[in-house]
Parts: structure tokens; C-alpha cells; sequence
């Protein structure tokens, strides 16, 4: 039994304390309990900087910044000469198939999303009907494109991804993911340990 000179008497129910004896203030005095922390990620503010350094299935590696908008990514490259956008999705027909203009980067990803180059569309040479490329880990290369198609195929070491050159403008229609198909589909990087990154992933 409780003795009846004790100061202080708790009871402990709902987050309630009641105190009572002589020299207690009267009354209920509500605890304050800390709000839990959401694990709902927190919506993106746009713009925003993101460093991407990775290495890809067979080894190469990437290092570069990515500056990503509302509507898009503008990556620049290691030694920040070159700035473009980074396309991540096929043509389509919204797109009057065409999807890279000079200077912009590109995503190329197999069909089955297992291995990833990044390249950048230099310049088109018509007089050699040569279209040259960067790839943003090192290197030139020049692809050959055939008349009157003006088809050509870029060739890595996972798969061939063939492009179509619009001679007008000199944009390029890029079948990123090496299916055969202009289908307006969203290729992802793909990382060595097999994490994923889509466009959607940084705009979401």
C-alpha cells in the first residue's frame, strides 16, 4: 500500500502523468513523445547535382557529374569540356523518330539491361559518310554509315545498336538497347553489381 505522505504518484497510461502531494502542481501534464522519422523519401528539388562514378559488368569505369533538371539530365564529362543532355529513351513516333542531336550523350544497355556504355555524339562527317563518336571513358571512334539508307551500327563488345542518320538536321535515330526496335523504350545504366538507373529514377 501506497504511504500517504508520498510525493508522488505516477501512473503511466496513455501517455499520461498525474502528479499529486503536497507541493505538486495539480493537474494532468501531457508527455511529449518525438515524432517518428517517415521512411517515405522526400520529393526531389530540381535542379540538383549527382555524381556518378561506377564501373560496369566488363570493367570500364565511369566518373562524371550529371546536373538533372525537371525534364532531364545534362551531364558533364571528367575534364569538363563537353556538357549535354543524357538520353536514356529510344525514338518514337512523338519524337518524329529521331532522339540525338550533336553533343548530346547517350545510354547504350543490351536488351537483357546487363552491361552499359555512355557515348556522345561528336559530329557528322558527310563527305566520308562517317558519323564520329566519344566515349565518355576515353576513346573516338568513327561508324561508317551506308547510302541511301544512311543506316549504320555501332558495335561494343555486348552488342550491335543501329542508327539511322536524319541528313537535314543531322540528328541521329539510336535503337539503344540493341532490339532491333524504335519503340520509344527507356534504357537504364546498368552498374557491375547489376543495380539499375533509369531516367525515372532521377526525376522521380
Amino acid at each position: 500500500m501506497l504511504q500517504s505522505n508520498q510525493t508522488l504518484c505516477a501512473l503511466v497510461l496513455a501517455a499520461t502523468v498525474t502528479c499529486c502531494g503536497p507541493g505538486s502542481n495539480s493537474g494532468p501534464v501531457k508527455l511529449t513523445t518525438q515524432p517518428q522519422q517517415s521512411h517515405k523519401s522526400q520529393p526531389k528539388k530540381f535542379p540538383y547535382h549527382k555524381n556518378m562514378v561506377f564501373e560496369t559488368k566488363d570493367g570500364v569505369q565511369y566518373d562524371f557529374d550529371l546536373f538533372v533538371y525537371k525534364n532531364g539530365a545534362v551531364l558533364i564529362d571528367p575534364l569538363q569540356q563537353n556538357m549535354g543532355p543524357l538520353i536514356f529513351s529510344e525514338p518514337s513516333p512523338a519524337s518524329g523518330y529521331v532522339n540525338v542531336n550533336p553533343g548530346d550523350y547517350f545510354v547504350l544497355t543490351d536488351r537483357l539491361q546487363e552491361n552499359t556504355r555512355i557515348w556522345r555524339y561528336a559530329i557528322l562527317h558527310p563527305p566520308t559518310n562517317e558519323v564520329w563518336f566519344e566515349e565518355l571513358a576515353g576513346g573516338t571512334y568513327s561508324v561508317q554509315y551506308i547510302l541511301p539508307s544512311a543506316t549504320g551500327v555501332i558495335n561494343v563488345g555486348f552488342g550491335a545498336f543501329g542508327f539511322t542518320v536524319n541528313g537535314w538536321n543531322e540528328r541521329l535515330s539510336i535503337d539503344l538497347n540493341g532490339d532491333g526496335l524504335l519503340d520509344g523504350e527507356s534504357t537504364p545504366i546498368t552498374k557491375k553489381d547489376g543495380t539499375r538507373l533509369f531516367e525515372k529514377d532521377l526525376l522521380q
